[in-house]
């Protein structure tokens, strides 16, 4: 089953084919549920506007960190790291259009 926020991100990520690709969709989906999971909640949620770079880069790390005894290979550890970095900015950007 897949969410909303998954289908929007799997749309957004179009624009990389090869890396989309080499992710998969199962992954993709698995990935934005943990970062929909890792999410800011609260007052961390109410000063996005005011330093959403600075929220990004908490709400990264700590989808990071739920993965970072999952990544296998170099190659699997490039592909994931890069993977959160994109899921996350794109689910910032969708909230931030949702919310403004």
């Amino acid at each position: 089953m897949t969410t909303a926020a998954q289908d929007y991100v799997w749309d957004a990520l179009s624009g990389y084919p090869l890396r989309r690709a080499m992710l998969g969709r199962e992954r993709c989906d698995a990935l934005v549920a943990t970062a929909i999971d890792e999410s800011p909640q609260g007052t961390e949620s109410l000063f996005a506007g005011h330093d959403s770079d600075a929220m990004r880069e908490r709400w990264e790390q700590r989808v990071r960190l739920v993965y970072s005894d999952r990544c296998g290979s170099p190659l699997l550890s490039m592909l994931l790291l890069w993977a959160i970095g994109k899921i996350v900015e794109i689910l910032v950007k969708r909230w931030w259009e949702q919310h403004k």
